[in-house]
């Protein structure tokens, strides 16, 4: 089934991405990666708009896709505006950013 991320880039909308200013609370990842998730992150909440069924959900999808095709599996990603977590991750790969009201925290655990 396809996401509404996906969805929207078929039906061949015009989407222009925003560009949300990211605050990074903690990152072990290069400086490449982390403008990756950012720019990921930023591009769906632009084709993801407010109200969109199961929102976060598809947000964070569409980030840990991104991020499976661009840097080989197996990546996990959460993304909301309130959660907790405690995670295990290989050294190097962890990210933790909000942008606006979300967080958004991205790992790769072997």
């Amino acid at each position: 089934m396809a996401s509404a991320v996906d969805k929207k880039e078929k039906e061949g909308e015009n989407v222009t991405v925003t560009d949300r200013k990211a605050t990074v609370i903690k990152s072990e990842m290069s400086e490449e990666m982390t403008a990756n998730a950012t720019r990921w992150c930023n591009q769906a909440l632009d084709k993801c708009k407010e109200g969109t069924p199961n929102q976060e959900r598809e947000i964070a999808k569409h980030v840990k896709e991104q991020f499976d095709k661009q840097y080989g599996a197996t990546w996990h990603c959460g993304f909301g505006s309130n959660f907790g977590a405690h995670v295990t991750y290989e050294e190097g790969r962890f990210l933790l950013f909000n942008v606006g009201q979300y967080n958004l925290i991205l790992w790769k655990h072997m």
